[in-house]
């Protein structure tokens, strides 16, 4: 981490994974968040913005006293070093990981253009699938497209997120696969709703003791 800054990148941001010591509820937090993870590292290759979070951080000290605002722009270089990843506190109950991804939705919202879409896409489909599957179940005609949808959805996720899982070790976390996509068709709407209208604040997780800041002067 700490070698990728310098004066052209002072903020370097690194991967964090989220310790779920095989619980339900954090296994789930822990392979939502290794998606984000895939699609943080996927639009940083495309030059495309992207939410990065601040637990896993390398500064570049004397540029940022030269040039204080350059700490509050984005993240200037991303490390997808699976050694430079930092274990970070999950959500410990369904409140807790509806907050999270609150907070998340708004900070993408926030950044505007690409970021605002990214945000209303993501709710969008997943307010459309819970919505349908709502109908299924008391409309049969429904039942085969909306199952099709979601295991169609399940599919492309783990195209997706295999190759980070097994970059990062994460590997066992594809059995919790099933679950955390009928969890995430449920807590996304939810969490975009709190985001537009709800308080979402809760204690940093930059302040646990996972979190990791190197400074390089």
């Amino acid at each position: 981490m700490v070698r990728l800054c310098s004066a052209n990148t002072p903020v370097v941001v690194g991967p964090t994974l989220i310790e779920h010591e095989d619980r339900f509820v954090p296994r789930l937090h822990a392979l939502q968040h290794l998606g984000r993870l895939v699609a943080t590292t996927g639009a940083l290759h495309a030059g495309l913005p992207a939410v990065l979070e601040g637990d896993n951080r390398a500064l570049h000290v004397a540029t940022l006293r030269e040039r204080p605002d350059a700490a509050s722009r984005p993240a200037t270089a991303f490390n997808p070093d699976a050694d430079a990843a930092v274990a970070c506190p999950p959500a410990r109950s369904f409140g807790a990981l509806v907050r999270r991804q609150a907070r998340w939705l708004r900070r993408a919202w926030e950044r505007g253009g690409l970021g605002r879409g990214q945000a209303a896409g993501l709710w969008g489909l997943h307010a459309l699938l819970l919505a349908c599957s709502l109908v299924a179940v008391a409309v049969p005609a429904w039942r085969q497209p909306t199952l099709l949808a979601l295991l169609g959805k399940m599919g492309a996720d783990v195209g997706l997120a295999l190759p980070a899982a097994k970059h990062y070790g994460q590997r066992g976390l594809l059995r919790s696969l099933v679950p955390a996509e009928l969890m995430l068709v449920l807590t996304l709407p939810m969490a975009g709703l709190r985001a537009l209208f709800g308080p979402i604040h809760e204690s940093a997780s930059a302040s646990s003791p996972g979190a990791r800041r190197a400074e390089r002067s």
